[in-house]
């Protein structure tokens, strides 16, 4: 036995390349093709995709809206909505004036009047959720023009009742306005953003409410001469 026989055997270094690929020398030699290399990816991240604005939606009415917020359809709609509160309420007026202290005064008991705002009040509380419905469903000008036309004879039914003294058809008329009225509102409402830009909506829903109160307050003052 020969002690300086031992071949001391020093593996081979490592070697980088230059894509950071980590080469063993005896792999690269004698290894399979697929065993050759041992590839250390560097971790690169993920570029973020470019911000995208949000598609903008045209549609036939967006593009067909005045600019101006006293435009024709939107002065219209004003107008019909100020005779229509102003007619409500001096029916409501005249009523509550006769069943008090006119010809019908006794005729619904103490407290008559309270019966007159009833009639004008319950319509807008059973009709009003079902004629929102309605104004989805179908054209919301075809349902305001609908409610405009049946105010005609509901208003002449009034005056006959009044002028013949005729208390049922009186209230029953009142109750014809105020389910007319009930189903103009989610129309009337829903028309506004078609006939005004965005810019204007909050003016126009204010002027609307206004206008409304004014009506209001004209119909309850107008009553006391009609009555005369």
């Amino acid at each position: 036995y020969d002690p300086s026989a031992i071949i001391h055997h020093t593996p081979p270094p490592l070697h980088q390349s230059n894509n950071n690929h980590i080469i063993h020398p005896d792999i690269t030699s004698h290894s399979p093709p697929s065993e050759r290399t041992t590839t250390v990816p560097e971790s690169t991240p993920n570029p973020s995709p470019p911000p995208t604005s949000p598609p903008q939606i045209h549609d036939r009415h967006t593009l067909s809206r005045p600019r101006n917020l006293y435009n024709r359809g939107f002065s219209a709609l004003l107008l019909t909505q100020f005779l229509g509160a102003a007619n409500d309420n001096i029916l409501k007026t005249l009523l509550s004036f006769m069943v008090v202290t006119g010809v019908w005064a006794g005729k619904l008991g103490q407290g008559g009047q309270g019966w007159v705002s009833l009639g004008l009040t319950i319509p807008f509380i059973l009709f009003s959720g079902y004629a929102g419905q309605l104004s989805d469903r179908i054209s919301k000008s075809r349902v305001a023009v609908w409610m405009k036309i049946a105010e005609i004879p509901i208003a002449i039914t009034a005056g006959l009742g009044l002028d013949y003294d005729n208390l049922p058809n009186t209230l029953m008329a009142l109750i014809a306005l105020a389910t007319q009225s009930a189903f103009f509102g989610p129309a009337k409402y829903g028309m506004i953003p078609e006939l005004v830009v965005d810019r204007h909506l909050y003016r126009a829903n204010g002027t609307i409410n206004m206008l409304t109160n004014i009506a209001v307050i004209a119909g309850m003052l107008l009553a006391g001469p009609v009555s005369a």
